[in-house]
């Protein structure tokens, strides 16, 4: 594995440092990490499990996607990626924070960005305003200027004063002082509202607000459109998708250019995961809906449940474990679970004896 970080930097182990492992937004999460019986310490990636640690004191893991950071047994703070392992530090650093696509860590004046086997100073300073999303930062620059990284490079956005900014997984939402609203994605910056705006929230290349008079906006592929015209009691917004009670208590979602009503009445929960909508219904019944569809998977409410892009981890009645996996319902484990943990598209649950087993693309490990 090439190191990732210079020789040049290795000596400022507080060096604000971006990491971008990644390139694409489709990248999947196929790593997931576990200990056995004997606590010895493992990781699945993508089909293969490998003991990384033979002792016990393995502690502070913390996941990306495909890489995780993790303090060893000698107490050296250690990057897995690419099937392999790299001294980051040769002491233990709580300084690094990790996102689906990159990481980062508080430093000693400066903010270095790394995209590959690329690296790039972003600014000096340790008073920075920034928000991170999964393959994308935002920052406040001491020139004045909103700047956002993604791609690989680096976009002088704006030099209006900001009132405020938020992201998402690719995008950035953010509103001028003098309350205009924009959408920055792809490197592409786009007017959304020129009109005051009480709140927004941001997807990936897409955004829902509410304006002064309390209506419902939708921006969406380059399009906006008002979907309602009263304020709706809640909502949540995910990649590229919105769910909301509205006004009168209606469940609705909205996706791919519709508003849809999944059921009159309000749900007992919900929340988003990327693309991905789970509520209970006020049935009780478990729901998913998904890239478009709306799936009834359970009659009752399960007690543990775990989401992530197009994933809801369950546990039925008897306590075994059940997924809705990309579309599919899967029985996971025939046998009553103890624990169970979804990461990324990787299940790793522990059943009954202390065994730890893992599902992942359909397969049983």
């Amino acid at each position: 594995m090439k190191n990732l970080i210079p020789s040049s930097y290795r000596s400022l182990p507080l060096l604000l440092i971006i990491a971008t492992l990644f390139a694409s937004d489709l990248f999947a999460q196929d790593v997931a990490t576990f200990f056995d019986r004997r606590q010895r310490f493992h990781v699945f990636d993508n089909g293969m499990i490998t003991q990384l640690e033979h002792a016990q004191e393995v502690r502070d893991i913390r996941m990306g996607g495909d890489f995780f950071i993790y303090t060893d047994p000698l107490d050296q703070t250690i990057l897995y990626a690419n099937g392999e392992k790299e001294v980051l530090t040769l002491f233990r650093s709580n300084s690094f924070t990790l996102k689906q696509y990159l990481w980062l860590s508080r430093a000693q004046g400066a903010m270095v960005i790394y995209y590959g086997d690329e690296y790039k100073k972003l600014t000096l300073g340790n008073d920075i305003e920034y928000m991170l999303g999964d393959s994308i930062i935002a920052y406040s620059d001491f020139d004045n200027y909103f700047k956002v990284f993604y791609g690989g490079e680096l976009y002088d956005v704006t030099n209006e004063p900001i009132s405020s900014f938020k992201v998402s997984d690719n995008s950035v939402g953010f509103m001028t002082e003098g309350e205009e609203l924009f959408i920055n994605s792809r490197g592409s910056t786009n007017l959304v509202s020129t009109d005051y705006v009480k709140s927004y929230e941001i997807g990936n290349n897409f955004m829902v607000y509410i304006n002064e008079f309390d209506e419902l906006f939708v921006y969406d592929k380059g399009e906006t459109e008002n979907i309602a015209a009263y304020p709706p009691k809640n909502y949540r917004v995910g990649d590229n998708i919105m769910a909301m009670v509205n006004n009168r208590e209606e469940f609705q979602v909205y996706w791919d250019g519709e508003l849809e009503e999944l059921a009159p009445v309000a749900p007992t929960s919900y929340r988003i995961k990327d693309n991905t909508l789970q509520y209970i219904d006020e049935r009780g019944f478990l729901n998913v809906f998904y890239q478009g569809k709306n799936h009834v998977l359970e009659s009752y409410t399960p007690k543990q449940i775990q989401v992530f892009d197009g994933i809801v981890v369950y546990t039925d009645l008897d306590g075994k474990l059940k997924a809705f996996y990309e579309g599919e319902k899967v029985q996971v484990s025939d046998m009553i679970i103890e624990k169970f943990k979804l990461v990324g598209r990787v299940i790793v649950y522990t059943v009954q004896n202390g065994e730890n087993r893992v599902f992942h693309d359909g397969k049983h490990y």
